[in-house]
């Protein structure tokens, strides 16, 4: 039996089991879902939201920024068009382009411009103010949710060794953990039927085509384009790495909340 050729491209569909296996390993629980009242929920959401409404422009950023990196550099030319293809995309739906489109056609870029109710984090800050009331409003990012950026827009800007390649990956596969704790969060705080009513949760985490499931699946495909099997083991370390860090800053935020009574 020959050896495979480690010049071929990895399975992408088993990559990505063993990548979600360790994560479910290492991070069992996410610290969404324990130590917030309803006290520490207004104040842990504007940071949230902060990294909401951060999140678009960091990754159009890092579009230009790899690139710009990569002047020169033939053997990253996939890379970088690739992620970028990916990186537009996140970045539309995150803007409310991509839900207009599939509910209004093309008639509904009309209403693009319509930023208050289109963008994702316009959807999130409405959310909570049914919750807690209209006075919410995102906050300034505070040192640790600053940091946090800009290590997000670091990795997602470094094409070299498709390391930004793993920061996508690692962000959407914690978005979609990070969410679904929030919600649950969000049901035991107010109740079934106030979670019900919020479009937030509902554009990212409603249903198998719903925005998270989808960006998961998206940057799970670049894998079988840009990864060898001889780059397995460094990128599965990388997406690690990468997912620790978004957790990290979670597990901060809800460290610094007043004790829940």
């Amino acid at each position: 039996m020959r050896a495979p050729d480690i010049r071929t491209n990895i399975d992408a569909d088993g990559f990505l089991r063993r990548l979600d296996q360790s994560i479910a390993t290492s991070y069992p629980e996410h610290p969404f879902s324990n130590g917030i009242d309803r006290e520490g929920f207004g104040e842990l959401m504007g940071q949230y939201a902060a990294m909401s409404v951060a999140f678009p422009y960091i990754q159009s950023g890092a579009i230009y920024q790899a690139y710009r990196r990569g002047l020169g550099q033939s053997e990253l030319k996939d890379n970088i068009q690739i992620s970028a293809a990916v990186g537009a995309f996140l970045t539309w739906d995150e803007f409310g382009g991509h839900e207009l489109i599939t509910r209004h056609g093309a008639l509904g870029l009309l209403s693009l411009t319509d930023v208050n109710r289109n963008f994702h984090s316009a959807m999130l800050i409405t959310d909570v103010r049914k919750l807690i009331g209209a006075g919410f409003t995102e906050a300034l990012p505070n040192r640790r949710t600053a940091d946090y950026l800009d290590q997000l827009f670091d990795g997602l800007s470094d094409p070299a060794g498709n390391r930004n390649i793993a920061y996508m990956l690692a962000f959407e596969r914690h978005a979609f953990a990070m969410i679904t704790a929030l919600h649950r969060t969000v049901q035991s705080l107010f109740g079934s039927d106030a979670s019900r009513r919020l479009e937030y949760f509902q554009a990212h985490i409603g249903s198998d085509s719903s925005g998270e499931a989808v960006h998961v699946a998206m940057t799970g495909k670049m894998i079988e384009r840009l990864v060898r099997l001889d780059e397995e083991a460094d990128i599965l370390q990388e997406c690690m790495r990468a997912y620790a860090m978004n957790l990290e800053w979670c597990a901060g935020l809800v460290a610094a909340l007043p004790v829940p009574a």
